[in-house]
């Protein structure tokens, strides 16, 4: 290996050529380069795939992290650049120096070889923890497979050999590199390097071997490291200079002698030699100023401007677009950190801070498109100036060589000014390549800053050579709103721009209801001491809160009155008697109930508590009473009780309490329903508590995914939608993890509801809960959902095999497809393939526009209308409800509707309808009108515009208007039966069926307008919309019959054997689920509907199947029907629960209402929509 000593001596060296005075210049040139900043740079990505990533990392300030950084697919190694890039950035922030330098290093290619496969070693394991792939737990359990494990370079690769996300970058053509970047890169030497490969493959073809250089040696090696990795590279579409910068060590080395000057007798080789130098030297000289100075040279100055603008501009917004240039290096702004969680010290809370500075990087986009994002952008700073006061700033940044396009368009948005703010020079993009003006570009007379005195005549060479010099600048524009005008009538608010667009159009054609719930009522009557004042929902007693204790009174008088008569000799039906009963109670209990939960006040919901803790024990004392329930028997059994099966369902309600049984039993089933009452809440309270974990056994690379008190971290919920894998996974994994507690009050429950029902005589709690139900058997509930899960089966797992895919190319070093990926590839793929976004079709479901639609239906299909009424002075128990008058055409009032449709502090987040008044027939022969309330959460609303609703909050809104509806249709004699006072399955049709009307096209065509312009919804966007609702509509139902096979198995007849909640949930999982249970989970530990439904989960299936057939057979062809609707109102709506749900259904169909038809009728509608999705998918091909 080494020379002998001999072998030393006979080797001749010439004499060293001295260096020329230029040579040490250009080190000199080259070494002040390499310290001082530079204005210019090359590419964007010098930048942001390594020091800006770091310097986030460093100085926690907001960075943009690119795509190569993405923890779902990394394909940039982190310890490089952390080793390299972090001590100097962090001794940066220590002493506060602008100024980086590097150093290179050089080692042997031995030594490289040796330390390579330790250092390989070293990089996959820190990219693997930095990640998320590879965590402390699964060291510890020792459960490590290749998919814990991150290679960057593999990834890098297969990113590279997918055109489709190569389309994201720019594909280019694939002699780029020979053509373009080779002589940008190498110019000289790249030449050298094209003549010697011209050379030798002409030497090749001609058989001329021996002049070629041969393949091991040196020569040869230098030169396929020159030839094959750019012959490589040119396979790939996307081509950046940047990729074959080491091409310069063998080409330095093959072709780096041609530009040296030395002895040679040759001297037309010395000439050419000479020549050489002067291009190399030039062209090099060149490009460093040009890259260095010039090209996107005003970026930099603008965002040292930008930054000290920004910190002088607390507590206001700043926007940026740029357009036309490279993104900016977010880092140098020095943003603070919008993702760190920061802790007051004073009071230890943790918080994040809201950004304040907004980069909105729009590309190449044409003009018009730019604009409308600047439309929107300035809309939006508009709106939250008007609605929360947070004034802004909003720039446009461009190459001055498009300042006449921008002017251009600009103009053609009336409201929008465009006022120059700054030039910053030099700047130069390749992308806005400044135009030469022609003799009368009166433009260029207007902009440039050296021109003739004389701007009359044709511009001189001069004064276009100066006009075109101008054009190498970055201007930044400062764009402002032209709107003065103010509300008609009002001196408080400037019309905003959406509002001043609209009014442009002319008067609105909005009808009176939905101009009404268009606007979100501000008003407090409660306050008016200008009028007389009610009581809440009109009832003088409820004036102020004391008024539930007289309601309350007077109900216990009440019903001692009624005791007195139905236990003596009654001379009406005991029936009648029973319902005044019922009624008489339920008016206060179900009022009393609503306003705890729901008045905003603290001594209302208080009274409102104790007036139903009150009524409960009326109610308990009366399922015990055995006068009353000898009475109601006697009755029946002597056929005086007048409607027998509402007389048998007032007896079933006293025999679930147990008062047939001896004294004994009758006190256990007492006990069991306090015991039951009390372990239901306390789990159903325990199943909505955050899970607080140590920080520590959480991985680090999805902490900030989470809040954090202290040293723990709050999980609150699944983050079902979350896009981050990884946090999905940990937040499943520790929010449903097995908790002793829950799990003991569950068994409890479901040991003492067994114990209950056969107390009272049934085989299971199952059976008890379903005997007046459409199903009325548990052995009916389980052949169904066995049915109509042998269905599902195919059809659910070529939903989850789509998922699946999903998920594979979006992170291929993930796990198959779990539980926790369910909700969010179905969410991705509405609004990836069907392009579906609540920010796209809010604005055509306007509050007002949506009630109007519910209007036009109820109009269409039973006659009535909804119409709104002022609220009375107390009537309301917050100043924004709505109320309603449902008004029949021929019949007159049938109801009220209260809309408690906005969020509120202390209002519960849910979607629901309460029943107020329950209809009933008086004895003077009038009818008791139904009184309800709807109650949602929405947000929005204020002077700004509208409430604008997601196609989900839609679909809320006409679920619970079904139910309003069933209330107000119902005209059962008797208040006990009267509309949802029904089985469940049945009380769900209307609602369900309502949905179905607010996604067919041709209803919602009717009233899906936007709220700015009244345009109707583009077709396709309806089609797009009323599809989505269906994706992977089977794994969703299968997810649905697996909860209610859970539901039923608790509560079933082998409830009291003796296996755990989390052992009968496997076991159920394995055999109703297409997904895996995941271990160390207890998911029904959180799941409330088992304590609220009780062995009635099924309903919702049960509903959906008979909702689908009554859609089918009488409204699909033609929804807005109004032959159909007045049928189903009479067979179906106004009955209620009077008539047994089986037969009442069954008569209306025309069919039985068994097992097996009502499964099929739920595979049916799979079908039917898939065949839907597939007619829009073929649509949106085309």
């Amino acid at each position: 290996m080494f020379l002998k000593g001999n072998i030393l001596k006979s080797i001749k060296f010439k004499n060293t050529v001295p260096l020329p005075f230029s040579y040490w210049v250009l080190v000199t040139l080259r070494f002040a380069l390499t310290l001082l900043p530079q204005t210019g740079y090359i590419h964007p990505d010098e930048y942001f795939q390594n020091v800006e990533v770091i310097a986030g990392d460093i100085f926690d300030v907001d960075v943009a992290r690119t795509w190569e950084f993405d923890p779902k697919f990394p394909i940039r190694n982190i310890f490089i650049p952390k080793l390299i890039l972090g001590p100097p950035l962090f001794i940066i922030r220590g002493i506060g120096s602008k100024i980086v330098g590097f150093a290179d290093f050089h080692a042997r290619i031995f030594m490289l070889v040796v330390c390579g496969i330790p250092m390989v070693l070293l990089c996959i394991l820190v990219d693997s923890a930095y990640y998320g792939y590879l965590t402390l737990a699964d060291i510890e359990s020792l459960q490590i497979t290749w998919s814990n494990w991150v290679v960057t370079p593999l990834n890098f690769l297969r990113y590279n050999m997918d055109v489709r996300k190569l389309t994201k970058h720019g594909i280019h053509p694939r002699w780029l590199h020979l053509a373009v970047n080779v002589p940008i890169l190498f110019n000289v030497l790249g030449f050298l390097a094209g003549c010697a490969v011209i050379l030798n493959t002409y030497r090749f073809v001609k058989g001329q071997y021996t002049k070629m250089p041969k393949i091991q040696s040196i020569r040869g090696l230098m030169l396929l490291s020159a030839i094959t990795p750019l012959a490589v590279l040119s396979l790939f579409p996307h081509q950046e200079a940047r990729f074959i910068i080491p091409i310069l060590v063998p080409l330095v080395y093959l072709y780096g002698n041609s530009i040296h000057i030395c002895e040679v007798d040759d001297m037309d080789l010395k000439t050419l030699k000479k020549l050489l130098i002067i291009v190399w030297y030039g062209l090099n000289i060149i490009f460093a100023i040009f890259f260095g100075f010039i090209h996107q040279g005003g970026i930099y100055p603008f965002i040292n401007d930008l930054h000290y603008e920004n910190n002088g501009s607390y507590g206001s917004h700043m926007h940026v677009i740029t357009t036309h240039s490279y993104s900016i290096p977010t880092y140098l702004l020095q943003l603070e950190s919008t993702t760190k969680i920061w802790k007051d010290r004073t009071t230890k809370h943790s918080f994040t801070i809201a950004p304040s500075t907004f980069i909105h990087k729009y590309g190449s986009l044409p003009m018009d498109q730019l604009f409308m994002n600047v439309d929107e952008v300035l809309t939006n700073a508009e709106m939250r100036y008007h609605k929360y006061k947070k004034k802004y700033k909003l720039y446009v940044v461009s190459p001055c060589s498009l300042e006449k396009k921008l002017f251009r368009e600009a103009s053609k948005y009336q409201y929008i000014n465009l006022l120059e703010h700054r030039s910053y020079y030099p700047h130069f993009c390749t992308e806005a390549f400044p135009n030469f003006p022609s003799k009368d570009d009166k433009s260029c007379v207007k902009g440039s800053k050296i021109i003739s005195n004389n701007a009359q005549t044709d511009l001189t060479v001069l004064d276009r050579i100066s006009c075109f010099v101008n054009q190498f600048c970055l201007k930044v524009f400062h764009v402002k709103i032209l709107i003065d005008c103010f509300y008609k009538g009002s001196n408080i608010m400037k019309l905003i721009k959406p509002i001043w667009r609209a009014s442009r159009r002319g008067v609105s054609t909005w009808s009176p209801l939905a101009t009404a719930f268009n606007t979100r009522p501000t008003h407090r009557p409660i306050f008016d001491s200008l009028k007389e004042r009610t009581g809440l929902f009109n009832k003088p007693e409820l004036t102020s809160f004391e008024g539930f204790h007289t309601l309350k009174e007077q109900a216990i008088t009440a019903t001692d009155r009624l005791i007195e008569e139905a236990t003596s000799n009654p001379t009406r039906p005991m029936v009648e008697i029973f319902d005044e009963l019922s009624d008489t109670l339920c008016k206060v209990a179900d009022l009393a109930e609503f306003v705890r939960i729901a008045h905003p006040q603290p001594h209302f919901a208080s009274a409102a508590e104790d007036a139903c803790i009150s009524v409960s024990g009326v109610v308990e004392k009366l399922n015990t009473h055995k006068g009353l329930y000898e009475a109601l028997k006697n009755s029946v059994q002597t056929g005086t009780s007048g409607d027998k099966h509402l007389a048998e369902l007032f007896l079933f309600d006293f025999e679930q309490s147990g008062i047939q049984l001896e004294e004994n039993a009758r006190r256990e089933v007492v006990a069991l329903n306090d015991l039951i009452l009390q372990t239901g809440q306390q789990f159903m309270a325990g199943g909505a508590k955050p899970r607080r974990v140590p920080r520590s056994i959480v991985p680090q690379n999805v902490r900030q995914f989470f809040s954090t008190e202290g040293d723990d971290i709050i999980v609150s919920g699944v983050y079902a939608e979350c896009e981050e894998a990884a946090a999905r996974e940990a937040a499943y994994r520790l929010y449903l993890a097995p908790d002793i507690r829950q799990e003991r009050l569950l068994s409890a429950t479901l040991q003492a509801r067994h114990r209950l029902a056969q107390l009272c005589g049934f085989q299971s709690y199952a059976d008890r809960a379903i005997k007046a139900s459409t199903m009325e058997t548990s052995t009916n509930v389980r052949e169904f959902l066995d049915i109509l899960s042998d269905n599902l089966h195919d059809r659910a797992n070529v939903d989850f095999e789509a998922m699946a895919k999903m998920k594979r190319q979006e992170s291929p070093y993930q796990k198959g497809l779990m539980c926790w990926d369910t909700p969010y590839f179905t969410h991705k793929a509405k609004t990836q393939l069907l392009n579906v976004a609540n920010t796209d079709f809010s604005p055509y479901f306007s509050l007002g526009g949506c009630m109007e639609g519910l209007n036009m239906l109820c109009q269409e299909l039973y006659g009535i209308s909804l119409k709104s009424e002022e609220m009375l002075p107390g009537e309301s128990w917050a100043p924004d409800v709505y109320k309603l008058a449902v008004v029949h055409e021929t019949e007159g009032l049938l109801g009220h509707i209260y809309c408690d449709l906005y969020e509120r502090a202390g209002k519960p987040h849910q979607d629901c309808h309460f029943t107020i008044q329950g209809g009933k027939l008086l004895p003077d022969g009038t009818y008791q009108n139904p009184i309800v309330v709807i109650m949602l959460s929405l947000s929005g609303g204020h002077r700004g515009g509208p409430a604008l609703l997601s196609a989900g909050s839609v679909d809320n809104l006409f679920h619970e208007a079904g139910h309003a509806l069933h209330s107000m249709l119902g005209r059962a004699p008797h208040q006990h039966v009267a509309g949802t006072r029904c089985a469940t399955d049945l009380a769900e049709l209307p609602s369900v069926l309502n949905e179905y009307f607010a996604s067919s096209p041709q209803v919602v065509r009717r009233f899906a307008r936007h709220f700015q312009t009244q345009e109707p919804m583009p077709e396709d966007m309806l089609q797009r919309l009323c599809a989505s609702k269906y994706l992977f509509g089977a794994s969703e139902m299968q997810l649905q019959v697996f909860y209610s096979v859970l539901d039923q198995l608790y509560h079933g007849a082998n409830a009291s054997h003796q296996q755990s909640t989390t052992e009968v949930l496997q076991s159920a999982q394995k055999q109703y689920y297409g997904l895996p249970y995941v271990d160390n989970t207890a998911w029904q530990h959180r799941f409330s509907h088992l304590i609220g439904y009780g062995a009635k989960y099924y309903s919702y299936l049960i509903s959906r199947a008979l909702a689908w057939s009554v859609w089918r057979q009488n409204f699909d062809a033609r929804p807005l029907n109004r032959s159909a609707g007045d049928r189903l109102r009479h067979a179906v709506l106004r009955h209620g629960g009077a008539v047994e749900p089986k037969v009442l259904l069954g008569d209306y169909l025309g069919t039985e209402m068994t097992p097996r038809a009502l499964a099929t009728a739920l595979t049916d509608e799979l079908d039917y929509h898939k065949d839907h999705l597939d007619t829009v998918f073929k649509v949106m091909d085309k």
